[in-house]
């Protein structure tokens, strides 16, 4: 994949790839079956930017496989688990495969190397055959790591989560063209490797280095701290433009980001009091140690977050999916939790005093040690026996 520059300095690629095949040989004269191979490499990279320079990686993406006169038999994702974290998941069909990979949780790009992974077994169907890999970088998948030489290190969290957001958008905004892998090619019982083939005339980048560099400045002589206000100056747009954002420690008290796309947002630490995120995608993201007291989050797609350690006391829960969230030595005392989805849940330690759990999904949740005195359940929220008796003795109320 080659990334389109924003300087004259070339940049190296923060992904590579090759596909390999293997003729597998029978006892027909014909060779009908090569086993096809994949080393795939990720990493950080610097891009020279505005008279500084960020590191960017890419969060996910997709390898698909061309193919004309053949098939993908016997398609596997299997051997990754044990060569590296990135994770692999198979999709698509024989004709049209394709394999999805990502970052594991709490690593926030793909990083590594998978050296020889088999693919499959691609059956030759006719003459001449070929494939080819390519691999689509979704513009969201851009994450910043790093950046220099752009802003001074006392500036306020908020300023500080704009500039990054914003560059961020920016490197999203370049094209970035895929590298073909080296093409197979099947032809009259031949195996032959073509050149690599990269796009040679990329397109002019749609990003102007002088205007970014004047929006950083205004960003940073503005006369505010509030987060809103920032991002108007950014021309950010808060529904939109802070999925995967690194938000940590910014102050967002009282601030309206209901509806909003936080998916995978780092907000560890930060201050989300009164804040409404009724119906917002909080997703994966990182709220460990946050202030979310008296927040709006009924709605709210907390799915795998992470919540250890903050604080949710009055806040309003209602309908928030918080499948397999970890809420582990949280504050969610008289907090509102009516018919939220707890499936799975991580719970141990957490303070739920006084708190509403009527009609509450908990199936799977894990309550050990959680402090229950007062706080209200229904008897067919999918509490077993055994913890119904466990609730009771430590203090909660079932009603009929």
């Amino acid at each position: 994949m080659m990334q389109e520059t924003l300087s004259s300095i070339p940049q190296q690629d923060c992904l590579s790839l090759e596909l390999t095949a293997a003729a597998i040989a029978n006892d027909s004269p014909e060779l009908t079956h090569l086993e096809i191979y994949l080393t795939i490499h990720f990493d950080e990279v610097w891009q020279s930017i505005a008279g500084g320079r960020v590191k960017f990686g890419i969060q996910n993406g997709q390898l698909k496989l061309k193919l004309e006169n053949g098939k993908i038999l016997n398609c596997t994702a299997e051997e990754t688990e044990a060569i590296t974290p990135i994770q692999v998941t198979l999709t698509g069909t024989e004709t049209e495969p394709c394999w999805e990979f990502s970052a594991p949780p709490k690593q926030p790009i793909l990083k590594g190397s998978l050296p020889n992974l088999k693919l499959g077994t691609l059956q030759v169907t006719a003459t001449p055959c070929l494939i080819q890999a390519v691999f689509d970088i979704p513009p969201t998948a851009i994450h910043l790591t790093d950046a220099e030489g752009l802003w001074p290190h006392d500036i306020s969290p908020n300023k500080h989560a704009i500039l990054q957001t914003k560059l961020t958008n920016t490197l999203r905004q370049l094209t970035l063209k895929p590298r073909f892998s080296r093409v197979i090619v099947f032809q009259d019982n031949n195996l032959q490797n073509a050149p690599y083939y990269s796009n040679p005339n990329p397109s002019p980048s749609v990003v102007e280095p002088t205007e970014l560099a004047e929006a950083l400045q205004q960003i940073l002589t503005a006369q505010t701290n509030d987060f809103l206000q920032l991002a108007k100056i950014a021309k950010l747009d808060p529904l939109v433009d802070f999925a995967g954002a690194y938000l940590l420690g910014a102050t967002l008290t009282n601030c309206d980001l209901s509806g909003s796309n936080l998916a995978r947002a780092n907000l560890r630490g930060a201050d989300l009091s009164d804040a409404d995120l009724s119906e917002a995608n909080l997703s994966g993201a990182n709220l460990a140690g946050a202030d979310l007291s008296g927040a709006l989050l009924s709605n709210a797609n907390l799915a795998g977050a992470d919540l250890h350690r903050c604080s949710l006391a009055l806040a309003n829960l209602s309908g928030a999916n918080l499948n397999s969230a970890n809420i582990e030595a949280a504050n969610l005392s008289n907090a509102n939790l009516s018919e939220a989805d707890l499936t799975n849940a991580i719970l141990r330690n957490a303070d739920l005093q006084h708190a509403g759990l009527v009609q509450t999904k908990l199936t799977g949740a894990d309550l050990s040690n959680a402090k229950v005195t007062k706080a209200r359940f229904k008897k067919d929220s999918g509490v077993s026996e055994e913890l119904h008796r466990y609730l009771q003795e430590k203090g909660a109320i079932f009603e009929d």
